[in-house]
């Protein structure tokens, strides 16, 4: 076995696999990269069970071969190697890693036979540019529930097909929601793992195909695979539809108050209050383990409405969309909705 390959390229697909193989499973092998070499090419694959990813590089290769190697001490030797191309020999139980003039390192591999069977199969698809998908990730995937909490709504992002024909994508942590109406035809219904989703490196475009088990997304030469969750999703769309504000406003016209508020927020004590009078918003924290906060700022408004929300949440909707995004308040008791183009954001009311 003899294999040469660019430092450059070698790095950039370890460190794509490096995102599925640390994350632990009950196989050791999911430690490791499996690399199969064939004519003119090598392909890198990384398996943690839950989550796949294949790339193809070019590569000199003297005969067709496979190993499997410990990806985060490859990726470390490969990252700090002093030449910008890579020969990967087998030497008895070891593989020697080095060139030419460089320095050599000398390593074990693991059984490539023990590397679980990667199965790619293509069913229902839909494309997106790189950027609107990046933005997708983003304008949900930073919704999180608590760790412990494995329920699929909470762990995951819908990927639906409203009324059989139109994609909708939604994430909650039955706080907040996301909503993002694409116009996208779609017919399926599918709950992908927020975990999954924030792992992929996006290039210029997406192609996402799902089968009956698993997400595929194509991007940049290369295929990530993400274990669909099985369960139910809960109807956002009657919170994220609400009509006739009492009051709107730009996002960002409270987005530094709400940042110097949330610095009196705590465990126990998360909420800020939100006092909307006529040409004013006074905004309080009253936090008995640490003081107060008030802060007033002159608006544009008409209506008189008081109520409290999670200051953490609603700062981190406002970080997640652009510019131009726009608060919705319909009073006390009802969610407090963000619209950022064919995003909406809602988040619940807390007790005043």
């Amino acid at each position: 076995m003899r294999i040469t390959v660019n430092k450059k390229e070698f790095a950039s697909a370890l460190s794509n696999a490096l995102k599925i193989t640390n994350r632990k499973s009950n196989l050791s092998i999911t430690e490791c990269v499996l690399i199969e070499a064939c004519e003119g090419a090598i392909r890198i694959s990384a398996s943690n069970l839950d989550q796949m990813y294949q790339k193809d590089i070019s590569a000199t290769v003297d005969e067709p071969c496979k190993a499997a190697l410990d990806c985060k001490n490859l990726y470390n030797i490969v990252t700090e190697y002093p030449e910008s191309e890579i020969t990967i020999s087998e030497s008895g139980s070891y593989y020697r890693i080095g060139s030419k003039t460089g320095p050599e390192f000398n390593i074990l591999g693991s059984d490539p036979n023990d590397f679980p069977e990667i199965v790619i199969k293509y069913g229902e698809s839909v494309e997106f540019e790189g950027k609107a998908f990046s933005d997708i990730i983003k304008k949900t995937c930073f919704i999180q529930g608590k760790p412990d909490d494995g329920r699929p709504h909470i762990k995951g992002v819908l990927f639906n097909g409203f009324a059989g024909k139109q994609l909708r994508i939604y994430s909650t942590d039955n706080s907040m929601v996301s909503r993002h109406i694409t116009d996208k035809e779609f017919s399926g219904k599918y709950i992908v793992t927020k975990t999954g989703l924030s792992s992929i490196s996006v290039g210029e475009k997406v192609s996402i195909s799902f089968s009956e088990s698993t997400a595929f997304f194509e991007t940049n030469g290369a295929t990530w695979g993400i274990r669909l969750l099985e369960g139910d999703f809960p109807d956002c769309d009657g919170i994220c539809d609400i009509k006739n504000p009492e009051i709107e406003f730009d996002s960002y016209d409270i987005f530094d108050l709400l940042k110097r508020a949330k610095t009196m927020n705590s465990e126990e004590y998360k909420s800020i209050n939100l006092e909307f009078n006529k040409g004013k918003l006074i905004a309080k924290v009253n936090n008995p383990d640490i003081g107060e906060f008030v802060e007033s700022i002159d608006m544009d408004l008409e209506n008189d409405v008081t109520l409290a929300v999670n200051t953490k949440f609603l700062y981190s909707i406002i970080c997640a969309t652009n510019d131009d995004s726009k608060i919705q308040i319909f009073g006390e008791k009802r969610p407090v909705i963000v619209r950022d183009g064919s995003f909406v954001f809602a988040i619940m009311p807390m007790s005043l």
